[in-house]
Parts: C-alpha cells; structure tokens; sequence
C-alpha cells in the first residue's frame, strides 16, 4: 500500500521535468556574407540553420545543415536535417 502511494506522489514529479526547448532567432546582416550566393543562415539562441539554394545550374534541390555545439539538444523537427558540431574537427 505504501508503495502504491509512493508511486501516485512521485508520478506527477516525472511529468512535469519534461524539458521545453526554446528557439530565439537573431537576425543575421547578410552583409556577412558577401561573395557567396545561394546561402543563407539562421541563427538560433543555441543552433544556426544553413541553407544552400542554386549548387548548381537548373538545381531545384536545397541544402539545409543544423551547425551546433556539443550537447546541445536540437527540436525534433529539425531532426532530420543533417546535424554537424562546431567547431568541426576534421
């Protein structure tokens, strides 16, 4: 019984530690960028986004890289771009 009980009290805590991960996007001058076309980049509080268009003539695919520190925790929707860790080593 007291097991039981135990159990009902500590349910509710497990709950509510679920972690929410927040996004903040900062506006990046495009004046960073000068020669390149057909990029572009969206910074996050914690990640970037970067989108390559156009690789080559007649390309209708894009490019999207999630650029992110070590042991940072990126949205499920993003999950599926390809992820690389900054600094990039090799």
């Amino acid at each position: 019984m007291k097991f039981k009980f135990f159990l009902l009290v500590l349910i509710p805590f497990f709950i509510q530690c679920k972690q929410e991960v927040t996004t903040e996007k900062q506006s990046i001058k495009n004046e960073l960028i000068t020669d390149a076309e057909g990029i572009s980049i969206a910074k996050y509080s914690n990640f970037s986004i970067v989108t390559i268009k156009n690789t080559f003539p007649e390309a209708v695919e894009n490019y999207s890289y999630v650029l992110h520190k070590k042991g940072v925790q990126i949205p499920d929707s993003l999950k599926k771009l390809t992820s690389i860790e900054v600094p990039v080593k090799k």
